[in-house]
Order: structure tokens, then C-alpha cells, then sequence
């Protein structure tokens, strides 16, 4: 959700945070006119609720699309929820888009 609604929303941000997330109504987004902030995808790769290939599939889309700054990390051992490393990467990921 995070990151459809910061691609398609009327705003400017600095950094959008995916945790545990993926695009939702993907065939909607006219990608020609969407922003491009800084973004950063975390996901654990033991998710139950939101399956790591669907976060791959997001993945992928930004790759294929070659959109500019986007960044995926993955999270052994971690499943719907936020490690330690995955906190430490988000605070980096502030640090550098709120500088």
C-alpha cells in the first residue's frame, strides 16, 4: 500500500518504506506519470501473510521498469514481521533520503 500510494499520490515525498509489502492493483498505475522517489522494499523471506514471491514480484516490476533508486532487501529467518537488521536498514535509508 506504502508504495502505490506514494507512486500515484498527489504529493512529493523524500522516501517511500515498504515493510512486508507489495503493489497492490498493479494494472492500474499509469507508470508514465508516476513519481520517483528514493524506495526502499523490506521483506522477510519467511512471510505467512504476504508471500516473499509476491514481494519478489514486486521486485521484479521495478526492475524490468528500471526505476531509479529503488532498493530490495531481503531478511532471512524473518517472517511477517521487522527485524533487527530490517530496522537498521530503514534508519539508513531515512538518514540518507531526509539528509
Amino acid at each position: 500500500m506504502s508504495i502505490y500510494t506514494g507512486l500515484t499520490g498527489n504529493f512529493s515525498l523524500a522516501g517511500i518504506v515498504a515493510m512486508s509489502g507489495y503493489i497492490p492493483a498493479i494494472e492500474t498505475i499509469k507508470w508514465e506519470q508516476v513519481q520517483t522517489p528514493p524506495i526502499l522494499q523490506c521483506h522477510g523471506e519467511l512471510d505467512a501473510i504476504v508471500g516473499f514471491d509476491i514481494a519478489l514480484a514486486t521486485k521484479d516490476v521495478f526492475e524490468q521498469l528500471e526505476f531509479p533508486n529503488f532498493t530490495f532487501k531481503s531478511y532471512k529467518n524473518t517472517g511477517h514481521s521487522a527485524s533487527a537488521q530490517e530496522i537498521h536498514d530503514i534508519k539508513k535509508f531515512f538518514a540518507r533520503v531526509l539528509a
